[in-house]
C-alpha cells in the first residue's frame, strides 16, 4: 500500500490519558514526514483491496491524513484515489 495504515484508532483523548492524542502523534509523523499519508482506522474497520478497486469496510467512519489536512472516509466508501503510489491523489 502506498501510504501507512494506523489500526485501532481512537479519536481525541480517552478521560484520564495525559499524552498526546493520535491526531496529535499523527499529525507530528507528517511533519517529519510531509509527502506521507496515514489511513487510520477504528477498531472494526478494514480496507478491501480487489486490483485498483480499494473499500473502508465496517460501520464506522475512518480519517485520512496527510501534511497539514485531515479527511473523513466514510463507511463503505471507495477510495481507489489512496492507491496512487505517487501520492498526488490526496482526495477522495
Amino acid at each position: 500500500m502506498p501510504f501507512q495504515i494506523n489500526p485501532h484508532f481512537i479519536s481525541g483523548k480517552s478521560a484520564g490519558h495525559h499524552g498526546e492524542s493520535r491526531e496529535e502523534r499523527l499529525t507530528e509523523y507528517l511533519v517529519l514526514n510531509p509527502p506521507g499519508r496515514v489511513v487510520a482506522l477504528p477498531e472494526g474497520t478494514a480496507l478491501r483491496r480487489e486490483g485498483a478497486r480499494l473499500e473502508l469496510l465496517g460501520d464506522q467512519d475512518a480519517w485520512l491524513f496527510t501534511s497539514g489536512t485531515e479527511q473523513g472516509i466514510r463507511a463503505g466508501q471507495r477510495c481507489d484515489a489512496l492507491l496512487d503510489a505517487d501520492g498526488t491523489a490526496h482526495s477522495l
